[in-house]
């Protein structure tokens, strides 16, 4: 303890000096308003402190940045801060950090997750939530004002810490390349990366701008920064909390859910959820799915939970969801204890309609996470699904009778309807992608066909901006064959190699089939962020184009369309060839009724050229 007139502090003995240290410290943390702060930063590392934690929020430390990293660089040491209430690491154990969920908490629980947030107060909520629900975390950091450790080299930091999952609250990138060289080694070591982003309002804007003294950037751009790499953009802190829960647990091998619920209603209403979040939720062997337990739980909560642990092993079931009301604690023990009996490989979640006991919560730690609201439960699922890039099964007939065609053949379909598609070829080694790429002219995409993957950048399998030099093309090409056998243990047979477009509006266009109502048209804002926001409207086909011009200009994006259509000289509420390529996706499901079609994101030009398709994705039911 290092204090200028008290001999000791708390019953440590004080030095009124960091000179009178007999060793220089690794870490000084620095607890003094900040009119003082800046010339006790530059005092710890002239007297050889390797790094230095600011608390201070307001005064001379704020405003000196410049002055505070010339006596960094100077010396060689870092910084965590200012505005910073500290770090905590549960294991190795150290925790210079200030907070009260420190002092409300008896223990802390170590799990492969990580919190990075640039506000402490918001640490401290995830921090207690994560706790208080007994999932834990491994690291949570405090960047502040980011003097000098950022955001960026932060993430990169925990990317090599062997964790799972890293969550994120982001008021301001002020560094994006060393952000996204974070991302991107996450993305390569496995570490999922979800974020909440403040600043998508004006009010959002101005409040970030205060707190942190820089301005946030656009959302809708960080959104996309995340998906590049496989991450998600969650709407709040609940979400937030749920996924890194969720990532604690093994991975979903299927893209499918049992549900059981204790109430009908609930079963319903959890499988409604997860079927509009893309996961199945199959018919079993022998048992209803979704299950309605209706009282027998509280007759037999060991006989319940032993069916329970059937349908999670049943070969159609990738994951679980159990729903229940507010059960009795001594109840909720048996049937948690009965649970956790025997061992389940698949990930499972508890969705409690009023909270869970302590004791219930730690049998289930490390085999099944409590969320209490539905959306998030069904969400940090059906994020784990997406993030593992698996399969959904596939009820009724045959799978045989499936034939995902790979995204090359997916567009050849497209461009034989008179879709336009990315100029571009298929490669099957490095040298073949270098002649498309001179044939194609820089920049270029490459993107893995074979494995395939339906979201090919949340493992890595695409490639941006790709030169046309040689080197630029081989590491490109090499990142593809690393990503492919990281996640699948097999080579890289071939890649597409297209030209990459520049910006413009991101739409989406899809061919659907629906067992009662047959084929419709999904027309609505594409791109990474589609099945958040959720701006899509449904039409039943056949469909003329009075009723697709309408059902975009119905779309939150409806103003942008309009401009694009005065910006082109045209009349109407949409771009006229934005409703023609509708309606030959709606011409190819007429002339093949088996098939299914994709096409997120379509790139519209703002104010003139066709829309093209820049991914798709196309299933034959044969």
């Amino acid at each position: 303890m290092v204090h200028p007139s008290a001999e000791s502090i708390e019953g440590i003995a004080a030095h009124r000096s960091l000179a009178e240290l007999a060793d220089p410290p690794d870490l000084a943390v620095v607890c003094t308003h900040g009119d003082r702060a800046i010339a006790l930063v530059e005092d710890a590392v002239s007297n050889g402190a390797r790094s230095v934690m600011v608390l201070a929020s307001s005064g001379q430390i704020v405003e000196s940045a410049e002055r505070v990293r010339e006596a960094l660089a100077r010396t060689g040491a870092r910084m965590l801060g200012p505005n910073s209430p500290g770090f905590v690491s549960v294991a190795p154990p150290v925790a210079p950090h200030i907070s009260h969920f420190l002092t409300q908490n008896k223990r802390l629980i170590d799990a492969p997750t990580a919190v990075i947030a640039q506000s402490g107060a918001v640490a401290g909520i995830l921090a207690n939530r994560l706790l208080q629900t007994r999932v834990g975390f491994r690291w949570l950091i405090c960047t502040g004002n980011e003097h000098d450790l950022g955001l960026g080299e932060t993430l990169a930091f925990l990317a090599t810490r062997e964790l799972r999952a890293i969550g994120l609250f982001v008021e301001s990138v002020r560094d994006i390349e060393r952000f996204r060289e974070g991302l991107d080694l996450a993305a390569s070591n496995g570490v999922r990366v979800c974020a909440v982003k403040v600043g998508a309002s004006e009010a959002g804007r101005r409040q970030a701008m205060t707190h942190t003294g820089a301005l946030t950037g656009r959302s809708e751009l960080f959104e996309q920064e995340l998906a590049r790499t496989g991450g998600r953009l969650c709407a709040d802190l609940d979400e937030l909390a749920a996924c890194l829960a969720v990532a604690t647990l093994p991975r979903p091998r299927l893209r499918s859910v049992a549900v059981a619920a204790t109430s009908g209603g609930v079963a319903g209403l959890l499988g409604d959820r997860a079927e509009a979040a893309g996961i199945a939720v199959p018919e079993l062997d022998d048992l209803a799915n979704p299950w309605d337990t209706d009282a027998v739980v509280m007759d037999d909560p060991e006989g319940c939970a032993a069916t329970w642990r059937k349908m999670l092993r049943d070969p159609a079931a990738g994951a679980g969801l159990l729903g229940f009301g507010a059960l009795p604690d001594a109840l909720m023990h048996r049937l948690t204890t009965a649970l956790a009996s025997e061992p389940i490989a698949e990930p499972y979640v508890l969705v409690p309609a009023a909270g869970m006991p302590a004791d219930a919560l730690d049998v289930l730690r490390g085999k099944a996470v409590a969320i209490e609201s539905t959306a998030c439960a069904v969400t940090a699922l059906a994020w784990a699904a997406e993030q593992a890039e698996l399969p959904s099964p596939v009820s009724g007939p045959d799978p045989r009778t499936l034939l995902e065609l790979d995204e090359a053949q997916a567009k050849q379909v497209l461009a034989e309807a008179g879709v336009a598609v990315p100029r571009g070829g298929v490669a099957r080694s490095c040298e073949e992608a270098q002649a498309l790429v001179d044939e194609i002219g820089a920049p270029v995409v490459l993107k893995c066909l074979r494995p395939a993957f339906a979201h090919k950048a949340a493992i890595g399998g695409v490639r941006l901006g790709v030169g046309t030099d040689r080197e630029s093309v081989e590491t490109a090409w090499t990142k593809l064959a690393e990503a492919v056998e990281r996640r699948t243990g097999q080579a890289l047979e071939s890649a597409l190699v297209e030209e990459q477009l520049p910006g413009g509006l991101e739409l989406l266009v899809s061919v659907g089939r629906e067992e009662r109502h047959g084929a419709f048209l999904t027309l609505g804002s594409g791109g990474a962020g589609v099945e958040r926001q959720a701006d899509v409207a449904h039409r039943l086909l056949p469909a003329d184009r009075g009723s697709i011009e309408a059902a975009f200009a119905g779309l939150s994006i409806g103003a942008a369309l309009a401009q694009a259509a005065r910006l082109r000289g045209e009349d109407g509420a949409v771009p006229a060839e934005l409703v023609e390529l509708a309606l030959a996706l709606a011409r190819i499901a007429a002339a093949k009724p088996g098939i299914t079609v994709e096409c997120n994101p379509i790139l519209l030009p703002v104010s003139a050229g066709s829309p093209v398709a820049l991914d798709c994705v196309v299933v034959e039911h044969r």
